[in-house]
């Protein structure tokens, strides 16, 4: 990869009001040729970016390379969802979670290291934990197992695959799909999302229709749609072009605050990805519907011209 990728510099840069950001040569994630028998699993969300999770990767990608463990993949992936704990690894074929690892902190380096090689197992064990074990993720679901900077480990879904998904079906039956309530919105009193895709549908729009995703999150303490677009930002987009799809729009708005650069980032690199592979665009998938996202990016207000019909 060529140098100008992310680190936790950028994102402290970032945040201090756009001064200079320190730019560095990232290495590629360990992949083996043939099956992976433990995975390093390491958090590149802005928590732990910001605690330095990006030296930590290049740390345990020469660490992994060093020791010969050629059944070993070092990925880089979103959110693991305990940010205070960061900088975070997961192993998910041993279920462990390794907290506060550090590239200057040779040994705990070393621990995961040794977790990896399957000698001395160590770090949390999910499986039993009182805080994860008993997580049902829904929307999150992708956060903290995919790249989120490789559009290919997410897309196509069967959302948007060409053989089975919505777009392989006229708008009526996708928008039956969408139906049932567990398809129904966190918001809006569960209105199941069919509903609102046929009010839509049966509307008037003589200046097109548009679907919106509001990103803006000004509620404090509040980071779902962050999380979101920093670990998986073409979840986003398959929802929003299924949307169009299902209600005849042929245009989508994101509209997220200013405050997280590195989900504007991501979500914008996801956007040029989807459209080279023809997710997004002209003719999506193959069919004839066009569909095209734009980021519109907000001033930090609470309130944002949003009216409620």
């Amino acid at each position: 990869m060529s140098a100008g990728g992310e680190t936790g510099a950028d994102v402290r840069a970032a945040g201090e009001g756009g001064a200079a950001q320190r730019r560095r040569r990232q290495q590629e994630p360990l992949i083996p040729a043939g099956a992976v028998r433990a995975s390093a699993n390491i958090c590149q969300a802005a928590g732990c970016l910001s605690m330095g999770s990006d030296r930590l990767f290049d740390a345990v990608r020469d660490g992994v390379v060093a020791a010969g463990l050629e059944d070993v993949a070092v990925r880089r992936v979103g959110c693991l969802g305990l940010c205070a704990a960061g900088p975070l690894v997961a192993v998910p074929e041993q279920e462990r979670l390794y907290e506060s690892c550090q590239a200057d902190d040779p040994p705990s380096v070393a621990a995961l290291l040794a977790g990896l090689a399957g000698t001395a197992p160590g770090g949390r064990a999910l499986a039993d934990d009182p805080f994860f074990s008993h997580q049902v993720k829904v929307v999150l679901e992708n956060c903290g197992t995919v790249d989120p900077r490789a559009s290919r480990t997410t897309w196509p879904s069967e959302g948007t695959r060409p053989d089975q998904g919505c777009h392989h079906h006229d708008a009526r039956r996708c928008r039956r799909r969408g139906r049932p309530q567990r398809a129904a919105g966190p918001r809006r009193g569960g209105l199941p999302t069919g509903l609102k895709w046929r009010t839509v549908a049966k509307a008037l729009g003589p200046d097109g229709k548009f679907v919106v995703c509001n990103a803006d999150e000004g509620d404090p303490g509040a980071f779902m749609d962050r999380s979101v677009l920093e670990s998986c930002p073409q979840q986003v987009l398959e929802g929003m072009a299924i949307a169009g799809y299902a209600v005849g729009a042929n245009r989508g708005f994101v509209y997220v605050r200013a405050e997280y650069p590195l989900a504007v980032k991501r979500l914008s690199s996801a956007i040029r990805q989807a459209e080279h592979a023809g997710y997004l665009g002209r003719d999506v998938v193959g069919t004839k519907f066009d569909f095209q996202v734009e980021v519109r990016i907000g001033a930090g207000a609470f309130v944002c011209g949003k009216r409620r019909l």
